[in-house]
């Protein structure tokens, strides 16, 4: 097929394109991850140009400026890297799981992330860490007013729970995560519990949410369990 001046332009009245869920998922991860990452690359940009207009008067401000955007965007990458990537399928680490939330969390002054390690690690199945880093994010958003974010860990459940004044799931997120929101009606703000859904029916995991006594516990089991 050759494309040239002479296709047949598409007529005014041609049905809007309807994106498949693939391409509609990958286009609005994308903007949800630029969203995240673009605020410490700008801050990045700004802390360098204002380094090469002052030179050595632009003091250590502008260094720490530089330094702390920096580690802000690596810590966002890499947990979004582990959360969403095809690499984070296989992390089952605990310890590493929690590093990546835990670095991802350093620059969340009003919520705090609380996750002990046992003595003796539970197991994880491929696949469940990276939902259990979703989780992690989704419970952050439960949390409108600021709170704490407690991580338990058994062989067979997974549970994040959100205490804070006020915290709820919006009810578009809780349909996101159980598969009731058309591709249509889905949005950066609600396509990370979209993906979470879909990678706990995909895995054979549920996801399950309640809410109680001010506090959203999110819960990843197995399916048959």
């Amino acid at each position: 097929m050759t494309f040239g001046s002479d296709m047949p332009a598409v007529a005014p009245d041609s049905p809007a394109h309807t994106p498949s869920l693939e391409s509609a998922l990958a286009d609005l991860i994308a903007s949800r991850i630029a969203h995240e990452v673009v605020g410490p690359v700008g801050a990045i940009s700004n802390g360098l140009e204002l380094m090469e207009e002052l030179g050595a008067d632009a003091g250590e401000d502008a260094l720490k400026l530089v330094a702390d955007s920096a580690r802000q965007a690596a810590a966002r990458l890499q947990f979004y890297r582990m959360a969403y990537g095809r690499s984070g399928f296989g992390v089952t680490n605990m310890a590493q799981l929690r590093a990546a939330a835990t670095a991802f969390f350093d620059d969340a002054p009003h919520h705090d992330l609380s996750w002990p390690l046992p003595p003796v690690l539970p197991t994880l199945g491929d696949g469940a860490g990276r939902i259990l880093l979703i989780l992690t994010e989704l419970a952050k958003e439960c949390l409108v007013r600021g709170g704490t974010i407690r991580v338990t860990v058994s062989d067979s459940t997974v549970q994040v729970a959100a205490d804070g004044k006020d915290s709820h799931m919006e009810a578009a997120l809780a349909d996101a995560i159980a598969g009731r929101t058309a591709t249509a009606d889905l949005s950066p703000r609600t396509v990370h519990g979209a993906l979470a859904g879909i990678f706990a029916r995909d895995n054979g995991y549920v996801i399950a949410v309640k809410e109680q006594g001010g506090t959203v516990t999110l819960s990843l089991s197995r399916g048959d369990g």
